[in-house]
């Protein structure tokens, strides 16, 4: 599996037939493939592109992308150890959600989980995080295996690995 992360990593380098939004959406799914494979190293290759401001300024200007990006980048981060640039980085992405008049229900409360899990590893206080995260899981949602991460950042365990699966 990680050959064929790698194989797509370097088929989405940036090309003028495969440029802006579509190009950021399919190299995320990349990133993430590398993280729920542990492979940070991958991860971070594929997410080079999509920081390099310089072969991108486009992207420079796209709150939404960026927003997206930041969770990627708060993921490769917490893999990496680095926690407290992970928090950082993922308190954009939940920043950013949190200023839509309308934010999609499903990502929202996964950026928020996604942000509870970085704190919680950080020994951070997960609180208020975890409750914001209650409140905004969809209602009409019967059941999402983010449920049992829910469950798991309240035990007194270390929550299980869950990178590339936000």
């Amino acid at each position: 599996a990680a050959v064929e992360v790698q194989r797509l990593t370097e088929a989405l380098r940036p090309l003028p037939v495969l440029t802006g939004p579509n190009w950021v959406e399919a190299t995320g799914n990349v990133v993430r493939a590398a993280l729920a494979l542990q492979r940070a190293d991958l991860a971070g290759e594929a997410l080079a592109p999509l920081q390099d401001g310089e072969a991108q300024p486009w992207l420079q200007r796209h709150a939404a992308l960026q927003s997206l990006i930041s969770q990627w980048q708060g993921e490769l981060l917490r893999e990496r150890g680095a926690l407290p640039s992970s928090v950082a980085a993922l308190q954009r992405r939940v920043a950013y959600l949190d200023s839509l008049p309308q934010p999609a229900p499903l990502p929202h409360w996964a950026a928020q989980l996604d942000l509870a899990l970085s704190l919680r590893l950080a020994h951070q206080p997960v609180e208020a995080a975890l409750a914001r995260a209650d409140a905004l899981r969809p209602a009409w949602l019967v059941s999402h295996p983010l449920d049992r991460l829910r469950r798991e950042l309240e035990a007194p365990s270390p929550p299980g690995h869950w990178d590339g699966q936000f």
